[in-house]
């Protein structure tokens, strides 16, 4: 019976097979272990809210760390955002508190509430009458970025 036409022989004495193999071999390592680390277990329950409570700082509006310019909901710019907080409650509440310095001078501040929701890594969140305000993803355990009057915001517990 004649020999294979591909032994390991060959492929052993071979540095460009090897390399391939090794190349081949080192991404389907690595497909694994992204998508087990990545994956979700059907069987654990939906922590829901309990994540995701707590209190955040404001970060960053825009890409610019805080102090940063604030716009409103035309887009021009109100002043500078110096603090923000956002709270979520265990009971599906929110408050959210910005600390400015107006254009025009002084200080102002501006408040938000209302309820929101948790499906997965989105928040959704509604003021008090029930308008939808904004969505957010929570990602990495302790942050929530969101779009608030065409500004990316970063909150950071």
């Amino acid at each position: 019976m004649p020999p294979p036409s591909h032994s390991f022989t060959t492929l052993d004495k071979d540095p460009m097979r090897i390399r391939a193999a090794s190349r081949t071999m080192l991404t389907a390592v690595l497909v694994l272990v992204a998508s087990a680390a990545c994956g979700s277990d059907s069987t654990s329950p939906d922590t829901g809210n309990a994540s995701v409570t707590g209190t955040y700082s404001l970060k960053s509006l825009a890409g610019v760390a805080l102090p940063a310019p604030g716009k409103d909901q035309t887009g021009a710019v109100y002043g500078t955002v110096n603090t923000g907080t956002l709270t979520l409650t265990s009971t599906n509440t929110f408050a959210s508190n910005l600390s400015y310095t107006p254009t025009a001078g002084g200080t102002g501040t501006k408040s938000d509430g209302g309820t929101y929701a948790v499906t997965g890594t989105t928040v959704n969140f509604r003021d008090s009458s029930g308008q939808d305000l904004y969505v957010a993803t929570f990602s990495g355990g302790n942050t929530l970025t969101f779009t608030a009057n065409g500004q990316v915001r970063v909150y950071q517990k």
